[in-house]
């Protein structure tokens, strides 16, 4: 096979010769391989006698929403993109063809280039529009998938944020870079967020992902509380609250002892914050945490933050695996040493039947 034949390609269909020249001799000098159509018609012929890695196609061609529908049956991997000077309604039937993304005209190459280099970029994976995702879930989403990318956020608060290998690398928002950049787009509630290829690494942040997520948002928190007055939990997060038995420590000692020797289980109060372990340390001190861990004050912080109606949230920090389960108001905290991924993948399973054992004794007690 010669270099020429592992060349991207290609297919622009338009019924101006002009456009189709253009991009033509523009992304050829690009390292791309480019085939052109003047008619649906003549994409078919083409899309069915070779693999097409971009299609292209003017919106204004009869049957060109078909024919985005329909290219994928003979190039499963094509990304499909629009040119487009229609309505908003004409528009959202592209994207709901399979569109990746549709440019205005008149035409600009740089742009066209910048689009083409995203569908290269996403020829695997589903693209398309979320909703009611805060930003950190997706960033938890990129991060979890160990995914290389450049993201840009518009709406009330604008700036980009870059992983790298899942881990966050980088941050602007208007003048400030870094951790600031960070908390301060972690304040967005709404807005409209895109994912593009990683071209250009800055580092501006440093160390493990939940370690930097979890700084931002302390820092947002502290900055919130400072603007709202005093803070009313005061230092009492870590005292021994007087508070009425809700679980019978027996039975949960009996638990852990054959599911989850090792682990040490908490309970939160949401009104004042205060931590209380319930489980009594000892019985595994070569594997078990002597104290109590300041990530679950960490991991309660970030559920908190990204989504206040939670009911169950997992977080690994370190050589620490933490996971918050709410049950019928109350909110516990399960934790363990994580030393290897065989421990971390039972920590995930014991967080599971944990959650279900309280979720039933708690309702039994209620």
């Amino acid at each position: 096979m010669d270099s020429a034949s592992k060349l991207p390609t290609l297919l622009i269909v338009d019924d101006a010769a002009d456009v189709r020249e253009s991009v033509t001799d523009f992304m050829v000098a690009r390292g791309v391989s480019v085939q052109m159509a003047d008619s649906v018609a003549a994409a078919v012929e083409l899309l069915g006698a070779s693999p097409i890695d971009v299609l292209v196609v003017s919106l204004s061609l009869e049957g060109a929403l078909e024919l985005l529908k329909t290219a994928p049956r003979c190039s499963p991997s094509i990304r499909l993109l629009g040119l487009s000077s229609a309505s908003a309604r004409d528009l959202g039937a592209a994207y709901r063809a399979g569109a990746l993304r549709v440019l205005a005209r008149p035409l600009s190459l740089l742009e066209l280039a910048e689009a083409v280099r995203l569908a290269l970029d996403s020829v695997t994976g589903l693209h398309g529009f979320l909703h009611r995702l805060s930003l950190v879930d997706v960033l938890q989403m990129f991060h979890h998938a160990a995914q290389t990318v450049h993201l840009h956020l518009y709406g009330g608060v604008e700036g980009e944020i870059s992983l790298l290998h899942g881990n966050l690398v980088d941050a602007h928002c208007e003048e400030l870079s870094g951790p600031a950049a960070l908390s301060k787009l972690l304040t967005t509630q709404v807005g409209h967020l895109e994912s593009a290829p990683l071209t250009h690494l800055r580092r501006t942040l440093s160390g493990p992902f939940d370690h930097v997520l979890l700084d931002a948002l302390r820092a947002l928190d502290e900055s919130t509380r400072e603007a709202e007055g005093p803070d009313e939990l005061g230092d009492d997060w870590f005292a021994d609250p007087e508070r009425p038995e809700f679980v019978d420590r027996v039975e949960l000692l009996a638990w852990l002892r054959e599911f989850s020797p090792g682990a040490g289980v908490w309970t939160i109060d949401p009104a004042t914050g205060a931590v209380e372990r319930l489980d009594k340390p000892g019985d595994h001190p070569e594997t078990e945490l002597a104290g109590t861990p300041g990530s679950i004050g960490w991991a309660y912080e970030l559920a908190e933050q990204a989504d206040q109606s939670w009911t169950r949230v997992e977080l690994v920090s370190g050589s620490i695996g933490v996971a918050l389960v709410r049950v019928n108001s109350l909110t516990f905290a399960f934790a363990r040493l994580i030393t290897g991924e065989a421990i971390q993948r039972r920590f995930h399973a014991e967080v599971a039947r944990l959650t279900s054992w309280l979720s039933h004794h708690v309702e039994s007690r209620a």
